[in-house]
C-alpha cells in the first residue's frame, strides 16, 4: 500500500490556491493533502466538496497518485496491527459508511486554537489515515504524518 502526499504549491496555481497557502502556511509543510491507496488503485481520504468534484467527506476512489505533485511512501499494512490489506479496506468502508462530513471547521479551530474535533466519525485527509494506520495522535496535519512514517523502520518511499 502507498500513503500519498499532494505538494501543495501545485495547487498554487489552481483556483484553490488561497486553501494550498492557507494550510502550507499554518502547518509549515509543503503537504497540503494525503490519501491511502489500497493495490487496487482506489484511494480513501477527506475532503471538502470545495477541494475537488468529489462528495464532502470521507470517500474512497480511484485516484492516480503517481505525477509530480506526489510524494509517496511504501507501508506493509501488517505493521500497522492489521492482518490484511483487506482487514483494513473494511475499516475504511465503515469510516466511508458512516461518514459525517469534512471537518474543516473543526481542523482550523483545532489548528489555530488546539480545539479538539469533537464530532466522531468526522476526518481531515490526515487524519482518516492516520487512524486507518493506527497512529497517534489523528489530529495531525499531512507533514507531521509524512515525517512520523518515515522514521518508521519498515517504511520506504516509493
Amino acid at each position: 500500500m502507498i500513503v500519498a502526499f499532494k505538494k501543495g504549491y501545485h495547487d498554487l496555481l489552481s483556483g484553490n490556491w488561497w486553501l494550498a497557502l492557507g494550510i502550507m502556511v499554518r502547518t509549515w509543510s509543503i503537504y497540503t493533502h494525503c490519501e491511502l491507496q489500497f493495490s487496487d488503485g482506489y484511494c480513501i481520504t477527506a475532503s471538502s466538496a470545495i477541494n475537488d468534484s468529489t462528495k464532502d467527506g470521507v470517500d474512497i476512489r480511484p485516484l492516480d497518485v503517481s505525477g509530480p505533485e506526489w510524494d509517496r511512501i511504501r507501508i506493509d499494512i501488517t505493521k500497522f496491527g492489521w492482518k490484511s490489506e483487506a482487514e483494513c479496506r473494511a475499516k475504511a468502508e465503515y469510516y466511508k459508511n458512516t461518514n459525517k462530513g469534512y471537518a474543516i471547521g473543526d481542523l482550523w479551530k483545532h489548528e489555530l486554537f488546539g480545539e479538539k474535533i469533537k464530532k466522531s466519525f468526522q476526518f481531515y485527509c490526515s487524519g482518516i489515515v492516520a487512524c486507518l494506520l493506527k497512529r497517534k495522535p489523528i489530529l495531525i496535519n499531512p507533514g507531521e504524518l509524512y515525517s512520523k512514517l518515515m522514521r518508521l523502520p519498515h517504511t520506504c518511499i516509493a
